[in-house]
Formats: structure tokens, C-alpha cells, sequence
């Protein structure tokens, strides 16, 4: 059987788009880091067809992928070769034909989907740090009006006072203390912006903290500091599946640390000037207060 641009004279359709033979289209290849990640390469005589599933952890991180996606396929004409409708499966596709790589430089196609793909999950993840503080903002907003409003209506009645946290040291965090409001204090090792974890580290003990609540652009420099030292307030969860760890500095050696217990920080603060032997000399004299010895 013959492709169409055999039998059409001067007509030349991208094979891998019409099919029109098994013999110009070569072996499609798939490139996975597990099943929410992967790419398709399908490639043929005249053209390459590259599909791109992008990671989605999330409800919110499927929302956003679907907005951000269909707005940039809605001007597909302005990318030239990426492709208004994405191959089944896959979030975003890409058709580079022969005519693409004759009238433009092979390397800048390349430079392109390249650059893409390891900036792709950076903007969903700051589209999300930014939905999260909106919202946050717009919670905090209604609650103070609420709040006051309460007062004048009801001014003798006395407003409940917020749970306070259990100050404890890294080392003693463990499965007692599920669902506890808990502050301690550590070391931030290193952070994920995909996942919004970071590594908290004290004495060669790790955990994980999800601080997803608690950085956006005005409030979030701290990321930034390596080995600073940080408080942070939240509750402790344990889940049935291990969370990934984030990638550790090359300095760094692998602290211990428990992948199925983390910290869902409310509130995270820098404390640079913060003399951490005696904060711990302090929590150890208080629990000896408290348990009498």
C-alpha cells in the first residue's frame, strides 16, 4: 500500500497524523518515570509526533494542568509545531514535520521541548503556591469578619482559644503524637517545589514537613536557605504510602527519617539567631517538670 505523498504528487502529509502505511512509521517509543510521568515519542518517514504527560498529584495540580494546557493548545498557531489536541492519554503533543526541520534549526526544536518539559512542572507548582495563598487570604478575610461579627452580637460570650502546639524535639516525633498540633524546631535540609516537602533536620534525624500552606512569594524566602535553622508549628499525620523524599544537597548525607510520617505546617518561621542546645536543655527540663523527675 502507498502513503499519500506517493500518490499525490507534490502533496506531502505527515505520516505519523495519516497512518497511511505501516511501513513509514517507525517503532514509537515511551519514556516513563512512573505512570503519571511519562513521554511518547512516535516517530515516521516525514514527521515525529511527541506527547507529554505531565505530573498531577493532586486535584488542584489536575485543574491547573488542564487550564494551562488548553490555553496554550487554543494558540497552538503561535508554537508552530505543537499540536491543538493532545494524543489520548497524554496532556500535550507536539508535531514536528520535515518541513518544520528544513525552515527552522534542528537544535532550537530540541532547545524547545526540552525547556518545556523542565518548566512545565515549575509553573503548575507556582500556579499552585499562588491559588493556595489566594485562597488562604480570601479564609482568613471571611473568618476576621465572621469573628467580629460574633463579638458584637454576642459580646459576653467568650471566643474559644486556639489549640496550643506540644513543643517537642525532632528525635521524639513518632507515631503517639498522630493528629497532635506539635512545634519543633531543625535544619532545613532541602525542599520540593513540586510537592511542597521539605526535610527537616536535627542531629542526623530527618522528617518530612508539607509546607504547602505556608510559602507563596512574600512569605516563602526561606525555602532558600540551606541548613537554616526554622520553627514549625502543625499537625503530625501518618499515611499508608511513603511520600518522596526530596532531593538531598550533594554535601549531605541521608538522615534517618520515616517516609510515612509528616508534619502539615500551619505555620513555619525562620529563627537564625535561635541557640538550639539551649531550646533543647529547655524542653528537657520541662518534660522532667512534667513527668515529676
Amino acid at each position: 500500500m502507498l502513503t499519500f505523498f506517493q500518490v499525490v504528487e507534490r502533496h506531502n502529509k505527515p505520516e505519523v497524523e495519516a497512518g497511511g502505511s505501516k511501513e513509514v512509521l517507525l517503532n514509537p517509543l515511551t519514556i516513563s518515570r512512573n505512570e503519571n510521568e511519562r513521554v511518547l515519542i512516535e516517530p515516521s518517514v516525514n514527521s515525529i509526533r511527541l506527547s507529554i504527560r505531565i505530573k498531577q498529584s493532586d486535584e488542584i495540580e489536575r485543574i491547573l494542568c488542564h487550564k494551562f494546557t488548553r490555553f496554550m493548545m487554543q494558540r497552538a498557531e503561535n508554537f508552530i509545531v505543537l499540536r491543538r489536541k493532545p494524543v489520548p492519554g497524554y496532556d500535550i503533543s507536539f508535531l514536528i514535520t520535515n518541513t518544520h526541520s528544513e525552515t527552522m534549526l534542528k537544535h532550537k526544536i530540541v532547545d524547545f521541548i526540552i525547556q518545556f518539559m523542565e518548566e512545565v512542572d515549575k509553573e503548575l507548582s507556582e500556579m499552585k503556591l499562588n491559588l493556595i495563598w489566594r485562597a488562604r487570604t480570601v479564609a482568613e478575610s471571611y473568618l476576621a469578619a465572621l469573628d467580629a461579627s460574633l463579638v458584637q452580637l454576642c459580646p459576653k460570650v467568650r471566643m474559644s482559644q486556639p489549640e496550643s502546639a506540644k513543643v517537642v524535639q525532632l528525635r521524639s516525633v513518632n507515631e503517639s503524637l498522630i493528629g497532635q498540633k506539635v512545634r519543633l524546631t531543625g535544619q532545613l535540609l532541602s525542599y520540593d517545589n513540586t510537592t511542597g516537602l521539605i526535610l527537616l533536620l536535627d542531629e542526623g534525624e530527618g522528617l518530612l514537613v508539607d509546607v504547602s500552606l505556608c510559602v507563596d512569594h512574600w512569605a516563602g524566602k526561606w525555602v532558600r536557605d540551606r541548613l537554616g535553622m526554622i520553627t514549625v508549628i502543625g499537625y503530625l499525620e501518618a499515611l499508608p504510602e511513603e511520600l518522596p523524599i526530596p532531593t538531598l544537597p550533594t554535601y549531605a548525607s541521608s538522615p534517618a527519617i520515616d517516609p510515612k510520617l509528616v508534619i502539615r505546617a500551619v505555620l513555619v518561621e525562620p529563627v537564625p539567631d535561635l541557640n538550639i542546645s539551649l531550646w533543647k536543655k529547655g524542653i528537657e527540663v520541662r518534660e522532667r517538670t512534667h513527668t515529676g523527675a
